[in-house]
């Protein structure tokens, strides 16, 4: 009976090493592109205007493995739509804060005020994406040969 797995398609360590990259592959170019996709949707269809912060308000949360204290420093921004309406939404932390009554430049989608973010866009992100799309489409490539050979 053991001589019969090697005729067994898809038995073996090779043809599983094969689905394992394949199944690597796919989240590798899925998630960052999904990452991509929600970055550039914002930062070229979003709509750029200056808010002015209302508060700043500091929220403290410890780790559990070291027991350290991080404080973050949200500020609470209101500011006028394309629509008309006056929106106050929480931006993401800030290091550095402004301080209430500045103005800051945020950009959120029309369709969505409440998406409003710091109009500050690194592309440290947009890069790293990437780079895990190209090596996600390599693994792809490579498990797909893989299976080529096992059948």
């Amino acid at each position: 009976m053991d001589d019969m797995k090697s005729f067994i398609p898809g038995y073996g360590s090779q043809s599983n090493v094969a689905r394992l990259l394949m199944l690597m592959s796919l989240f590798l170019v899925i998630v960052p592109g999904i990452i991509i996709a929600k970055t550039a949707r914002i930062h070229f269809g979003g709509v750029v205007i200056m808010a002015d912060v209302i508060e700043v308000n500091q929220v403290s949360f410890t780790d559990d493995a070291t027991q350290e204290t991080f404080i973050d420093n949200i500020p609470k921004v209101e500011f006028t739509a394309g629509n008309g309406k006056q929106y106050q939404v929480d931006l993401l932390p800030y290091l550095v804060p402004p301080k209430v009554g500045e103005q800051v430049e945020i950009i959120y989608l029309e369709s969505d005020p409440h998406s409003a973010l710091p109009n500050a866009f690194d592309r440290g992100p947009l890069y790293l994406s990437l780079f895990f799309i190209v090596i996600g489409l390599v693994l792809f490539l490579r498990s797909a040969k893989m299976m080529k050979q096992r059948y």
